[in-house]
């Protein structure tokens, strides 16, 4: 069986071959298309995630994965390079596994049978086929090369769990889990220790250079909910492969939080009555539960939070499988499965393949709805299949709110635009692109007064450069010149290089220095 790691990785390879020819998908067409950081190593260190291509600021610090796009997308841009930088990521993880499983007691053949389950399962796609997805999957790959490389080389151990909280906030918890795996193993080293808690250190460190703020936490309640979520979901995922999704529903339970967490307070009181066992499993988990405050946050539980977990899971399943009657019909699930993930993965190849699958899995999610209308809008320019989608998701997604106008406008659906946007507006008062909006449809109808009413709002409520130059060119249509001369101005103070300010003015200047019209004589 020589050549059983060799086929099991150029199954997983093929599997995902696939999806290699997509394009960016989702975050990607900020974080790695549209990026001006990715010029810069230093840049990518001084700020947070979202910054630097303008999107919004966040609270999400993790220059290491951003620095890992670097390479490829300075040698071959596009995301070919990037999409096998995951696939890369995904194999090495496959390998770990197979490694591990065999340090823990398993065959050979049981260990690489654990890594082909992982390697094929759907679940996995989202790491693996979205580039973005990275940012799970290779702090993933770090914390799990710390476990392997303990006993061989501690000090490389203790290098690469210290890395892993530079690629994403939950692995901060990072040197607990290697500090419980090397409990379990026996395998204490206090160097690798050491050297692995100053990861949280640089972390911590990076963010207050950088200005990055730390995540917000959640109420207990909420959080509970989101462990239950997290808890059901993965639950699901394994036992239903086929309902990965993008964008999968949000069921907090606090009961079932409250279950999961005593099932982790027991298993760590086992833990202390000497059960090492238990030790091995607990590890894993540990950077799972700090997702729950983003998911009670978002209202989203997403399939790639679970790649970790379900790396352990089936190097435990290699353990159990070792030497057993039945692990043989596992491999019909490799069979069965890999086709299933082909697909799936094949779905990350563009935004509307991934959030068509997404809304067809479950048509009543309001999130679903929302992604798969923004890419009907952006990617297809089909804004007539996008209005009832954004209807859909008005009460879940607030972009969902401006989105729908700008498509009812550009349809020329301005009376619609008008009805709809008292609802909006009650949604979310204070949001200027709402009345900014509606101000547009006025004119479109030829309602020049309602118009100025609804855009001298939204300059109130927001203030922007946009907003004014609205307000000024509706008030030079209704021939109040001091008006337009005032909102033009006050654009130009907000952004002094705006050629748009400039140009009211002259026009309103024009219109000042022109003769007034000749009178108009009536006959007889």
């Amino acid at each position: 069986m020589k050549w059983l790691p060799a086929a099991v990785l150029a199954l997983v390879a093929c599997v995902y071959a696939p999806s290699l020819a997509g394009g960016w998908v989702w975050d990607d067409h900020s974080l790695l298309a549209n990026n001006p950081a990715l010029a810069s190593v230093r840049a990518l260190w001084s700020t947070d995630v979202w910054s630097p291509s303008g999107t919004s600021v966040s609270d999400l610090y993790r220059p290491l994965v951003m620095t890992s796009y670097l390479p490829g997308q300075t040698l071959f841009p596009g995301p070919l390079s990037a999409r096998l930088g995951n696939l890369v990521i995904h194999l090495t993880m496959v390998i770990l596994i197979a490694v591990l499983g065999q340090d823990l007691g398993a065959g050979r053949r049981a260990a690489w049978l654990g890594a082909a389950l992982f390697g094929v399962h759907p679940g996995a796609t989202e790491p693996v086929a979205w580039v973005t997805g990275r940012h799970d999957s290779l702090p993933a790959l770090l914390l799990l090369g710390a476990f392997v490389a303990l006993p061989r080389r501690p000090i490389l151990a203790g290098l690469l769990c210290a890395c892993a909280p530079l690629a994403k906030e939950p692995y901060m918890l990072a040197p607990l889990a290697f500090g419980l795996w090397a409990w379990g193993r026996r395998q204490w080293s206090w160097p690798a220790l050491a050297i692995a808690c100053a990861g949280p250190v640089a972390a911590l460190v990076g963010r207050r250079i950088a200005e990055v703020q730390l995540p917000v936490g959640a109420a207990t309640s909420d959080l509970l909910a989101a462990i239950g979520a997290l808890a059901a979901r993965g639950l699901t995922l394994l036992t239903v492969p086929a309902s990965a999704d993008a964008a999968a529903p949000y069921h907090g339970n606090p009961a079932i939080g409250v279950l999961a967490v005593t099932a982790l307070v027991g298993a760590g009181v086992a833990l202390l009555r000497g059960r090492r066992a238990f030790a091995l499993g607990l590890a894993p988990l540990v950077v799972l539960l700090p997702c729950a405050p983003a998911s009670a946050q978002i209202d989203i539980v997403a399939d790639r939070y679970f790649y970790l977990a379900f790396a352990m899971l089936a190097v435990g399943l290699s353990c159990a499988a070792s030497g057993r009657r039945w692990a043989p019909a596992l491999w019909g699930l490799v069979a069965v499965l890999s086709p299933v993930t082909v697909v799936r993965a094949n779905e990350w190849s563009s935004d509307l393949a991934v959030w068509a699958a997404s809304y067809a899995l479950h048509p009543d999610n309001p999130h679903a709805a929302f992604h798969l209308a923004y890419a009907q809008q952006e990617y297809a320019l089909d804004c007539a299949s996008a209005v009832p989608l954004y209807e859909q998701a008005l009460a879940a997604e607030p972009r969902a709110r401006t989105n729908v106008m700008a498509c009812l406008l550009l349809l020329g659906q301005n009376e619609r635009a008008v009805a709809l946007a008292p609802r909006l507006i009650a949604m979310d008062p204070e949001n200027p692109k709402i009345y900014a909006a509606e101000a547009r449809a006025y004119v479109g109808l030829g309602q020049l007064d309602r118009a100025v009413a609804s855009a001298n709002r939204a300059v109130a409520i927001g203030g922007r450069a946009e907003d004014m130059i609205l307000a000024g060119n509706i008030a030079g249509q209704i021939g109040d010149l001091d008006a337009a001369e005032r909102a033009f101005r006050a654009a130009q103070v907000a952004v002094p290089d705006s050629a748009e300010a400039v140009a009211g003015l002259r026009a309103v200047a024009a219109r000042r220095a022109a003769p007034p019209p000749p009178p108009v004589t009536p006959p007889g």
